[in-house]
């Protein structure tokens, strides 16, 4: 890197941090954080910019520092007077990233959960989770160390409810449930998505008992080979050191993971679930228990089960509740022509109209069949029975 170049990104960097504690001292922390967070934008530069090893690791450590005095800033209130002191000592133990988790990706209202009795099939699946909470809560005789499973790897076709069952443990433990993507952890500023992954855990623990549920975990622990960039590499870094510690610590921590494509997961990925778990496409009873919870158990009355579970080999449980509701929504135009045309006609007139109904039948069912084809097929099917012969562990 030119060194003029480098000097005139560390005058900046020098001017902008003056700034800041000016603004500081006077109680604006809102200004101050936007100084800080300059001077992590030219540390940033200087890290990419700079070949120089040892000083690419100086630039980058002063990069966190600005980031985590920016953000801390950032809930600071600004104050004046004798309330400057006060408002600092309170604020500064604020932990920017786990407000962001608190807010964005926990769920604590557990009534608008799905329960066990939600999900219909899957029973040893189930059993192998309920155990792990079991053997955490459960007494041991004296000397005896029994432990639950704390990492377990969801793999199967979509739709076949992994995260249904996730949703459900949190519910059936009363236990804080924090819902995670990857888009929701990779941040665009280097060095912040590490903190988020850390922050996820470290709110998981404090709220413990806490499931946390990653979404599609394959989009960013892909093999070795797969083509990634590095902050999802230090995000990865980061997710497998907290999975390391799970086991280590007396708060309940369970964390879920899912794929759709488990061949394509890193094997260091792999070798961190001590449960690697098959979710199939339903088999005849789990169809049939799913039909029911879809249509008995929303008021509709069907009389050809047998017919309807064998005519759904092959779907997935969100294909069936699909299918079902294709099936309820033929059954509903018959009877309501026209009621598309109430959307015209405002919003009172459309409270004000009740929908007919009647029971459910085939022929609702056969041009529901039409529409709605099963997403997975008889080689995907193949392929994860393969791989779980080799890598699952139930």
């Amino acid at each position: 890197m030119n060194p003029l170049l480098e000097q005139e990104y560390m005058n900046k960097i020098k001017e902008c941090k003056e700034k800041a504690k000016k603004y500081y001292n006077s109680g604006a922390y809102g200004k101050a954080s936007e100084e800080y967070l300059n001077c992590s934008k030219y540390c940033e530069i200087l890290v990419k910019k700079t070949e120089d090893e040892a000083k690419k690791k100086e630039y980058y450590n002063a990069f966190e520092k600005f980031v985590d005095a920016s953000v801390k800033l950032k809930k600071m209130k600004t104050v004046v007077g004798s309330e400057t002191k006060r408002a600092r000592e309170e604020t500064e133990t604020e932990e920017g990233f786990e407000s962001y988790i608190r807010e964005n990706l926990m769920h604590r209202n557990n009534e608008t959960l799905p329960s066990w009795a939600d999900i219909g099939g899957l029973e040893k699946t189930k059993n192998t989770i309920k155990e792990s909470i079991v053997l955490a809560y459960a007494r041991t005789p004296e000397r005896v160390e029994i432990e639950g499973w704390r990492n377990i790897l969801l793999f199967g076709p979509p739709g076949t409810g992994k995260t249904l069952l996730a949703a459900a443990t949190a519910q059936g433990l009363d236990a804080a449930f924090l819902n995670v993507k990857a888009g929701q952890v990779l941040s665009k500023y280097y060095g912040e998505s590490p903190k988020i992954v850390n922050a996820l855990f470290d709110v998981a623990r404090a709220e413990s008992p806490a499931v946390i549920f990653f979404d599609e975990i394959d989009s960013i622990a892909l093999s070795r080979g797969a083509e990634i960039d590095e902050a999802t590499r230090r995000v990865l870094s980061s997710l497998l050191t907290e999975l390391d510690g799970l086991s280590g610590t007396e708060k309940f921590v369970l964390f879920l993971a899912s794929t759709n494509t488990p061949w394509d997961i890193d094997d260091a990925v792999i070798s961190r679930f001590e449960k690697r778990i098959y979710v199939p496409l339903p088999d005849e009873d789990a169809r049939r228990c799913i039909l029911r919870i879809q249509l008995e158990n929303k008021g509709f009355v069907f009389d050809d089960y047998d017919w309807l579970v064998e005519k759904t080999a092959g779907y997935s449980g969100r294909d069936i509740k699909v299918l079902c509701k294709e099936g309820v929504y033929n059954m509903v135009r018959e009877l309501n022509p026209g009621v598309a045309d109430l959307a015209d006609a405002g919003l009172d007139e459309i409270k004000r109209f009740e929908i007919k109904t009647r029971n459910v039948d085939r022929g609702d069912f056969e041009n529901a069949f039409v529409r709605m084809k099963p997403a997975s097929t008889g080689d995907m099917v193949k392929q994860y029975m393969e791989w779980n012969d080799m890598f699952g562990a139930l």
